[in-house]
């Protein structure tokens, strides 16, 4: 730990600036990742209805990523990255100003909802980590992606937590139901917004690249035919996990609220303690992936997630759900 603090003292400046950047951007993301489904519901949304705002915010995603990317090469990152972070600034206004279902998906797809982020976390996921790498020198980069990790965690937990507030002003009769929800709204406009301006002093630099290895040295080979099981079985690994988080865990929030007959302000906590209790276990990783490999450990951790995931709806308390929730979440580390 002293020596990630003392080398996070060695970031330049505009790194910094990216690292809040990040933090304020994530924010409102943990918010709606709890908020978000209830409100729907809510609005008289059928949850087959709402599973397909994430799917729609989704596929906006995954859309731009397929060109953003070569785009981002070639014209530069930083204005990429900039109006990925102020685009969901657009959909915040729209969600505080409207409340039928056309305009809910055109919001949901701009950004700021569910894990992906719609067309705004497409941009910031395409362009922001090459953005870090290019501004950090080479040794400090492991460092700056460690503390942005963090943050986008730390971020999350917050988010989630705040989630609950609407549901207690409006229990305590401080403000109507619908009132309180736009202030969520406008809320994550503001905090967006400053996000976008922290970027502005960021210049755009070359990569430092390594010295390259010559020709003939090991690992040097350009041929990558030999990875291409390996790529294959991660890719489908990925894409399985990645529908079981769009299937399941962005709709968990309405779950747990219908199946427990609670609000926002009961269910917040928990899911701010999952998004902490995954930030504990990282240090644990590379101790098991020496233990066990790099490929047993991906499916060690996927098979006990899922175990701990199934004893959610076999939970007959909130307290027993939120505490398997939480657990299955301790597995969720990046290898």
């Amino acid at each position: 730990m002293r020596g990630l603090l003392a080398s996070a003292r060695e970031l330049p400046g505009e790194a910094w600036l990216m690292l809040l950047s990040l933090c304020l951007g994530s924010f409102p993301i943990g918010l709606l990742m709890v908020f978000f489904p209830l409100y729907l519901h809510d609005l008289g949304m059928h949850s087959f209805l709402i599973g397909g705002v994430f799917t729609f915010a989704g596929l906006g995603s995954s859309v731009l990523l397929l060109a953003i990317g070569p785009l981002a090469d070639r014209f530069g990152r930083r204005s990429f990255l900039i109006a990925g972070t102020a685009l969901p600034m657009l959909g915040f206004a729209i969600f505080a100003l409207r409340t039928d279902t056309p305009w809910l998906i055109v919001a949901s797809m701009l950004g700021g909802v569910g894990f992906s982020g719609g067309l705004g976390g497409g941009l910031v996921t395409a362009t922001y980590n090459p953005m870090m790498a290019a501004i950090v020198p080479a040794r400090l980069r492991t460092v700056a992606l460690s503390w942005a990790e963090g943050a986008w965690t730390l971020s999350l937990a917050l988010g989630s937590l705040i989630a609950g507030l609407p549901a207690l002003l409006a229990r305590l009769r401080l403000m109507p139901v619908l009132a309180a929800d736009r202030a969520m709204f406008l809320l994550c406009l503001a905090v967006t917004l400053l996000a976008a301006l922290l970027l502005l002093p960021v210049r755009e630099r070359p990569m430092q690249h390594e010295v390259p290895a010559r020709a003939g040295e090991k690992g040097a080979s350009w041929d990558a035919r030999p990875s291409l099981p390996l790529i294959a079985k991660l890719t489908v690994f990925f894409m399985l996990q990645g529908a079981g988080l769009g299937l399941v865990v962005q709709l968990l929030p309405l779950w747990f609220a219908l199946r427990f007959n609670t609000s926002a302000t009961a269910i917040a906590p928990w899911f701010s303690a999952s998004q902490l209790v995954g930030l504990l276990t990282i240090p644990l990783v590379p101790w098991l992936v020496r233990r066990l490999g790099m490929a047993s450990f991906i499916v060690f951790v996927a098979g006990a997630s899922t175990l701990l995931l199934l004893g959610v709806p076999l939970s007959p308390a909130l307290p027993l759900a939120g505490a398997f929730y939480v657990l299955r979440s301790m597995c969720c580390v990046p290898p």
